[in-house]
């Protein structure tokens, strides 16, 4: 029964499936190495460092996250892109349309709020409002009606805390003077 990792892949035909998205960031690394076929001296001429650095960088239980620029530099001596389809793999694109920060909504709150503004200034310009001027006032208006609702959903996780040492802890907080 074959369950070395090494001996799998060297088996010619034998395609293993890959999922980027779970896999660590040392396993990336391996893999990439390995999808190179290079040896450390090799990739350590083409990166201009030493090979003890390019050893440490490709360690079996890598867990530090290269920086963008490294990775592109790591990809560029392999001669492959492994390591950015990895990293690419790790990005959740969040929709712009609903951001879930509390800095996101109240940005979203602000905007509300401009385009209200900015509607009603338009539409009293010519001291008439038409049909349409208060239609597009009106929606205007529950734009900022929803931010502020999808703001407050995004507080209330939050309310009575303070974000202190990196971490969300619980304050007292006092109403009124005694």
């Amino acid at each position: 029964m074959l369950t070395d990792l090494k001996e799998l892949q060297g088996m010619q035909g034998y395609q293993m499936e890959l999922d980027l998205k779970t896999m660590p960031v040392g396993a990336a690394i391996q893999q990439a190495k390995i999808k190179s076929g290079l040896d450390y001296r090799t990739i350590a001429t083409r990166m201009g460092i030493h090979h003890s650095v390019v050893k440490k960088l490709f360690a079996e239980h890598q867990d530090r996250l290269p920086d963008i620029l490294e990775v592109v530099e790591i990809c560029n001596a392999l001669g492959n892109t492994f390591l950015l389809d990895w990293l690419a793999a790790q990005v959740e694109i969040l929709p712009v349309e609903a951001p879930t920060s509390v800095p996101g909504q109240f940005c979203r709150l602000s905007e509300s709020f401009a385009n209200t503004a900015r509607a009603t200034t338009e539409a009293m310009a010519d001291g008439h409002t038409s049909p349409q001027e208060a239609n597009d006032i009106l929606l205007h208006a529950r734009e900022v009606r929803d931010a502020a609702t999808r703001l407050m959903g995004a507080l209330e996780p939050i309310a009575g805390q303070m974000y202190k040492g990196g971490k969300w802890v619980k304050v007292e907080i006092f109403e009124g003077r005694q």
